[in-house]
């Protein structure tokens, strides 16, 4: 069974600073990466303890590449002004 803390554990191995957020997800009000505070916090919402493996890792996956696509949105209408 996938559990919340395996997603939260293989996404912190993937993250540019190991255990930044393991320690987001464990003690948020102690977390000063924004980033890291907002992966966990997405697998915490978006987890569901009754769903499939298979369902919870397409779950997790799906709302990080839905942030990305956010961020790649925010980045271009930003550049998009860069000489305003």
């Amino acid at each position: 069974m996938m559990t919340l803390d395996r997603l939260i554990t293989i996404a912190d191995a993937a993250y540019y600073e190991k255990g930044l957020i393991a320690s987001a997800y464990k003690d948020p009000g102690t977390c000063n990466d924004t980033l890291a505070l907002f992966v966990a916090r997405e697998l915490k919402d978006t987890y569901d303890p009754n769903a499939e493996n298979y369902v919870q890792v397409a779950t997790a996956a799906q709302a990080m590449h839905g942030a990305v696509d956010d961020i790649r949105n925010i980045e271009c209408a930003l550049e998009d002004r860069l000489y305003e």
